[in-house]
């Protein structure tokens, strides 16, 4: 009987032995490797969120130099100006016609398509207009490669590139009639910007 026992405990002292390394227990090694598991992917996740941070901080910075480009190289003054001439074009429609065109959309488009195009008989005029233009291209092309953000972009010029599409919107499908990829990424700019 006394082998039994000696057995027993010696069972006992090895089967101990089995469920250490390195003088710990087993169950603590494995706590410790589910920590340091959830703190990897907690540590995943916060590089993800860093990462994200930075990349629409990039996007909101080349926006925002766009944005200065707008507004210290001209493009803004020749919308500025296009926005003169047409406020003066449909000032000489006469009062009748802009009556009925708030009645009507159909006649609102015709009257505005006229003036649009007394507008742009200018050469200065075509020339701001081209400028605009080539602006919102550059713009839209930016945010289609997503160097720039839309959410700023948005922002900044929505307002300012529909009533642009609204007036000279049929001179520029006019334009696409013999240039199909003209002022595209202007285009799908004020889709993605109008569709939200």
């Amino acid at each position: 009987m006394s082998d039994e026992t000696e057995n027993t405990s010696g069972d006992q002292e090895k089967g101990e032995r089995e469920h250490r390394f390195l003088f710990i227990d087993v169950w603590w090694w494995d706590a410790l490797g589910g920590f340091f598991s959830v703190l990897g992917v907690l540590a995943a996740l916060f590089g993800i969120y860093e990462y994200k941070q930075r990349v629409e901080a990039s996007k909101a910075s080349e926006t925002l130099a766009l944005i200065d480009v707008w507004e210290t190289r001209g493009a803004r003054v020749a919308y500025e100006k296009l926005s003169s001439e047409i406020a003066s074009g449909f000032a000489q429609v006469p009062a009748a016609d802009m009556t009925a065109a708030a009645d009507d959309p159909a006649l609102a488009r015709v009257v505005s398509n006229k003036v649009a195009a007394i507008v742009l008989r200018k050469e200065e005029n075509e020339t701001a207009f081209g400028e605009v233009v080539y602006f919102f291209n550059r713009l839209g092309l930016c945010v289609e490669a997503s160097l720039c953000s839309q959410k700023t972009a948005e922002i900044f010029f929505q307002d300012t590139l529909d009533t642009f599409i609204d007036v000279f919107g049929d001179q520029i499908s006019q334009i696409r009639e013999s240039r199909p990829r003209y002022a595209e990424a202007m285009l799908e700019l004020h889709e993605e910007t109008t569709r939200d």
